[in-house]
């Protein structure tokens, strides 16, 4: 069954990516400059063009309601339009797309702005995107395929150099690595652009407790993909933390957590 729908995937995937390529024209169509100002003051029309623009290319090779629906946390009138009604919604390919999610960086003074896209059947979680608008990169996955940034094979290394580096939104949580692995905090605006700087090495692993992991469900495949050791656990508050680490460290980060 698996290997079926690993087969429909990348036929999917191929038209998620066609319909974010257009995406950075949307921005002169409306009339909006790509600062980060202008961006958040015309979030919503912003997000609903870009929802507009992925569905109307989707929807052309997949007729939507027949094996396909889409979602999105974002409201759009185009999906209400074509709603699935009276089918088993666990016998469909779920498109789940979050058109806009902006950052920026006062540390940087850089803004950043993403679109991710999961396809799933059921509860699993079969191809997902992640593509960087800014620089114009495409982060992708296919269960059990390996996961790619742009046309290469994306592999993150297990290796852990001895200046460790890692990302952490918990103070208390992030205090007891440093003292524990001799580690280095490094500060990222948000978890989209932490998973970017994990999967660009330049950090070994990331704690989280401000999640939700039912967004981020893109972003968790094309780390599982490229060899990250990924898990939700408690911490010794009864917290629920979220890590992601390369896989000599992965152990050491979750036994810390959870003592």
């Amino acid at each position: 069954m698996f290997y079926l729908l690993t087969n429909n995937m990348y036929p999917r995937l191929n038209t998620a990516i066609n319909s974010c390529k257009s995406l950075p024209l949307v921005f002169s169509r409306l009339g909006v400059s790509r600062t980060y100002d202008e961006i958040k003051k015309n979030e919503d029309s912003i997000s609903n063009a870009f929802l507009e623009q992925i569905i109307i290319t989707i929807n052309k090779s997949y007729e939507i309601g027949i094996d396909d629906f889409i979602t999105s946390p974002k409201k759009c009138q185009m999906i209400n339009d074509l709603s699935v009604s009276g089918t088993l919604i666990n016998d469909l390919y779920e498109w789940r797309i979050n058109p806009v999610n902006i950052y920026y960086s006062e540390i940087e003074d850089q803004i950043s702005f993403y679109t991710s896209l999961f396809i799933r059947k059921s509860d699993t979680v079969f191809a997902s995107l992640l593509y960087d608008l800014e620089n114009d990169i495409f982060y992708t996955a296919i269960r059990s395929d390996g996961a790619k940034i742009e046309n290469k094979k994306l592999r993150i290394t297990s290796q852990i150099p001895n200046d460790s580096k890692f990302i952490c939104d918990n103070d208390d949580i992030s205090n007891i690595i440093i003292k524990e692995l001799s580690s280095s905090q490094v500060h990222t605006s948000s978890i989209l652009n932490s998973i970017i700087s994990l999967i660009e090495e330049q950090v070994d692993f990331l704690i989280f407790t401000n999640f939700d992991i039912k967004e981020i469900q893109s972003e968790i495949l094309i780390l599982q993909e490229a060899k990250m050791m990924t898990k939700v656990c408690l911490s010794n508050l009864n917290e629920k933390v979220l890590v992601v680490a390369k896989s000599r460290v992965f152990q050491k980060v979750l036994d810390i957590i959870e003592s």
